[in-house]
């Protein structure tokens, strides 16, 4: 991994994190670490079956039976395995000849250190308003009102802007009234929005 990242090896060990305070607490940012291979497995996973993450109602309820409902019951280690049906690939001698994980750090550095940064911000633009571009299953396909069955808060501190409760439960409804307050709170960010890839509700 160093060899790959930095060119060379490391005086400490590359993936090494000590904290400042306490070696008990290393294992926390060691859990980071592994939390954040999960992600970039688990996104590829998607990506590779349904061509697009966002805005899919079909990755809530994966997500929810593969992780958030095992929860703690279940080894980490497994739940990756279970949901993305291949062990986690944290290493280049893994099930793939290198790890996701690992070549998105050495993507991400040659950006930082060796790409064309223009052209590098030019294409994650380009990809970004292609996202926002594309009709989302709910408010942009036309659809008029939304249950999430829970009540929905939108807060400005102290101040109620909307309520799904009283809205009726319709949480397109609250969004619009969510929207209506941005518009007059900030008016020079809404005009600017007009013709822009902004997003709105209904």
């Amino acid at each position: 991994i160093e060899l790959e990242i930095q060119g060379g090896p490391s005086p400490r060990p590359l993936l090494s994190v000590p904290h400042l305070l306490s070696d008990e607490s290393a294992c926390y940012y060691h859990g980071y670490v592994l939390a954040e291979m999960a992600v970039h497995q688990t996104r590829n996973f998607f990506l590779k079956n349904f061509g697009q993450i966002v805005d899919n109602n079909k990755i809530g309820p994966m997500l929810e039976e593969a992780y958030w409902r095992p929860g703690n019951l279940e080894m980490f280690l497994d739940l990756v395995k279970k949901l993305t049906e291949e062990p986690l690939t944290g290493r280049p001698g893994s099930t793939r000849s290198r790890s996701l994980w690992m070549r998105s750090w050495v993507r991400l550095c040659a950006i930082v250190l060796w790409a064309d940064r223009p052209a590098t911000a030019e294409k994650e633009r380009k990809e970004y308003d292609k996202a926002v571009a594309r009709p989302a299953p709910g408010a942009d396909a036309g659809e008029e009102e939304v249950d999430l069955k829970m009540r929905v808060r939108f807060v400005d501190g102290p101040t109620v802007i909307a309520d799904t409760e009283e809205s009726k439960g319709d949480f397109l409804a609250a969004c619009r009234q969510f929207e209506r307050f941005l518009e007059e709170k900030y008016p020079l960010a809404a005009g600017e929005g007009e013709g822009s890839s902004a997003r709105t509700f209904g």
